[in-house]
Formats: C-alpha cells, structure tokens, sequence
C-alpha cells in the first residue's frame, strides 16, 4: 500500500467525502472520480466514500459538514453556489464558516454562437456596434454563474447598452432558441456547450480559463481577446472541512488531493467533462472565493437581481 500523505495525521475510521446535491450531477460525477483514483492508487488506508446529501438548496449537506467533528473524517464537496446562494439572499452563511482544504478545478464559461454565425468574437461585436439594439444574447436565466459571465464580458467591451438579453429560464429552452437562430451568442459552463460544440451545432468563440484548453487548442481565451473580467469561470471547485480542523489535517488533506488531481487519471477525466484542473491550496481557495464574493455582490446589486 502506499504510504500516507502525511506520517503526522491518523485516519481511524470511513472518511464521508458529502456532496450536497442528488447523483448525477457535474459535482457527483467530479467526487466520485477522485473516490475511484483515492482508492486504486491506494492513498489512503482507510474508506473514502462519496456521500450525496442533497436537500434545501445544497443547505442539508452543507450543515452536516459544518457541524461535523473537525477531525478530518468528514469533508465537503462544494463550489461557487455558495456565494450566490448567499447573495441571493437564500441563507446568511457561506465558506467563512469552513477550513478552506484545496482549489479542485474550475469549470469555465464560453461564449458561443450557432455554426455559421461568427467565425470570431470581433466579428460578433461588429455586428453589435453596427446594428445596435437589433442583436440579442442568450441565457439560460437571470443570475446564474453564466449571466453574470455575460454581463462582465460585455460591460468590458462597452457593448451592454447595445445588446438586448434574452433569459429562457434553463438551459434546454436556450440551446433551442440558439439551434433555432433566434439568438445571434450565448455563454455557458464549457460542460454545457461541449457536445453541441463536438457535434458542429455550435462554435465556441471564446473560453474564460487563464490558458487555452489542451482539449479545444484552436478557441482563445478571453485575455487572449484583451478581454479583462474579475470571474471568467462558471464555478470553482473545493475541498472545505468543518471548522477548527487542525492545520496538520488540513495539509495532509491537501497532499492527497494533490496527488489526485496532477494525476494522468484526473487530466483524462477533466477533458470529457470539460473542467479545468487547478490544484491550489486552502488560502488560494478563501482568496479567491471572497475576491468572487467581491465580484458577484456588485453585479449583483448592480442589476438588481436581489430585489
């Protein structure tokens, strides 16, 4: 067996790894393969199980971690809802009330048009500049991580005013509306726009990640582009133990998902799902969710969408 991660912590019992929402999901799908690559790499000595606790906007799982004994055994699961569950006002409570563990892997937005449409995001905003108020961009609904992508994007290109928003409520009536050509770009998480991609359908024009994909080489980021935005991501996602853990298991926590996530496994994983792996530990997750925090709470108040 390999040795642990770390010779100070001693793991006594089943290690429940909650995932606060119903099997199936991106989040559960994520979980489940670092249970899978825990167990046949043989990184820990005890049971890693996933364990799904949905309920009450992710809250039913949340509480369990948050009161669970800070020892090491039970850890969350958990991305940036947090923060808009927060801002929406759905409870008064987020991250702070966890040890941050380890940054996992974020999970970018993209900007996407129907086949044909644009070859380039210049070309898009061409046509915005050229037709002002005539063109529309399409979300699956208001305030979700992907809205909030689009209206960063095009504050930043001083378009906001000339592009009409047209929100669908989910994201099955809005890829319809985009197959149907009745929207000229939309944004999504890359998982959501990958398949249509693929297929020809649609063509990604743009990817919010700090560098291009190794899975989609020919599609620019956002920087690339001179496009500059505080949260170019759907979510990110981390690791969080309850409260008070001890800073040795915190670490020997983060030297086991280290080995996960660096892992040819992961990297194999992460292109068919279409997030983008990005190890980094407990203080860089606090950092940058409350630089999101920052972020979200003034589009949000911005656009109303509290009220």
């Amino acid at each position: 067996m390999a040795a642990p991660a770390s010779a100070e912590v001693k793991l006594s019992r089943e290690i429940r790894y909650i995932v606060p929402y119903e099997p199936g999901g991106l989040s559960d799908i994520t979980a489940r393969t670092i249970e899978r690559i825990i167990r046949q790499q043989e990184l820990l000595s005890v049971p890693f199980t996933v364990t799904n606790i949905p309920g009450a906007s992710a809250g039913n799982g949340m509480t369990t971690v948050r009161d669970a004994k800070p020892d090491g055994h039970t850890l969350l699961h958990h991305h940036t809802s947090f923060i808009t569950h927060k801002s929406f006002g759905v409870r008064d409570w987020a991250y702070e009330v966890y040890e941050p563990v380890a940054l996992l892997f974020e999970v970018p937005c993209v900007l996407f048009t129907k086949t044909g449409k644009y070859k380039t995001l210049e070309e898009w905003v061409d046509d915005v500049k050229a037709n002002p108020g005539k063109t529309s961009f399409a979300t699956s609904s208001l305030g979700g991580n992907a809205h909030l992508f689009a209206e960063q994007v095009m504050n930043e290109l001083g378009i906001r005013e000339m592009v009409n928003l047209a929100a669908y409520g989910a994201g099955g009536p809005m890829f319809t509306a985009m197959l149907g050509g009745e929207d000229n770009i939309s944004s999504a998480p890359l998982p959501q726009a990958m398949d249509h991609h693929n297929s020809g359908d649609m063509f990604i024009l743009a990817v919010g990640s700090d560098e291009r994909l190794p899975f989609l080489p020919e599609v620019p980021t956002l920087k690339e582009l001179g496009i500059e935005i505080p949260m170019s991501v759907a979510y990110r996602m981390g690791v969080w133990a309850p409260k008070n853990t001890p800073k040795e298991v915190v670490d020997y926590w983060y030297n086991v998902l280290e080995k996960v996530i660096s892992s040819e496994d992961f990297a194999k994983s992460s292109e068919s799902l279409g997030v983008f792996p990005k190890i980094r530990d407990g203080k860089y997750l606090f950092d940058i969710f409350e630089s999101d925090t920052r972020t979200i709470d003034e589009l949000v108040e911005k656009l109303e969408l509290n009220k």
